[in-house]
């Protein structure tokens, strides 16, 4: 049976690739604990994939208005990147996209607590409250530099770095609810989420500063 040029293609690949020894590898920083996958292509081009994630983070967070909140941080990331070796050595230029799980979901609530709501000061009662999520992307795309990853012909342990960073428009919510809160004007409420949207929109860009070591097999 004759091979198809979509096969011979997918065979010649394969066996590019079998002649690279891949590594796994493992980093910390930002934005949190890696574990991933790097497969060099050639000596100035190569793949690398990895899962990222942060926990959960407890934050305490004072707005624009005055309305202090508690809550926590989430992110996870999955990440697939293209790396350019300019010198054929380790130091490289990398590229590619993100996938993530990263939200802030807050709160500020208690008994006489006050918040400040499109200008108008409130005291809270039992059972009121007021929610806001900031939440980013599922998708960004992925600009940085970097250390590791490349081909050496060597079987063993090597040492990573990478700054960069991803980018993306965080998107807000905000909700206020209970006895009080429940009846201020929808607009007032919008009002204030815009406020807290402006805020976040300095945040549009997520940091990446990580150390970490490979194996190479």
């Amino acid at each position: 049976m004759k091979s198809t040029p979509i096969a011979a293609a997918l065979a010649l690949l394969g066996t590019a690739l079998a002649a690279q020894a891949g590594e796994i590898y493992g980093n910390v920083g930002l934005p949190g604990a890696s574990l991933g996958y790097a497969q060099p292509l050639s000596a100035s081009f190569g793949l690398h994939a990895d899962l990222t994630t942060l926990g959960d983070y407890h934050i305490d967070h004072t707005d624009d208005s005055g309305n202090r909140y508690h809550g926590t941080l989430k992110s996870n990331r999955g990440g697939l990147f293209g790396n350019w070796f300019v010198a054929e050595g380790g130091f490289r230029f990398t590229g590619g996209v993100t996938f993530n799980d990263t939200r802030a979901d807050v709160n500020s609530s208690g008994i006489g607590t006050r918040v400040s709501i499109n200008g108008v000061s409130y005291v809270l009662a039992a059972g009121d409250a007021m929610n806001a999520q900031v939440k980013y992307p599922g998708t960004t795309p992925y600009l940085g530099i970097g250390w590791g990853h490349h081909q050496t012909g060597q079987r063993g342990w090597g040492l990573l770095f990478d700054l960069g960073t991803s980018y993306g428009r965080p998107k807000t919510t905000l909700s206020a609810t209970g006895p009080t809160l429940g009846k201020i004007p929808l607009t007032d409420v919008a009002a204030e989420q815009a406020k807290l949207q402006d805020q976040v929109d300095s945040s549009r860009f997520l940091p990446q500063f990580s150390l970490g070591a490979s194996y190479k097999f």
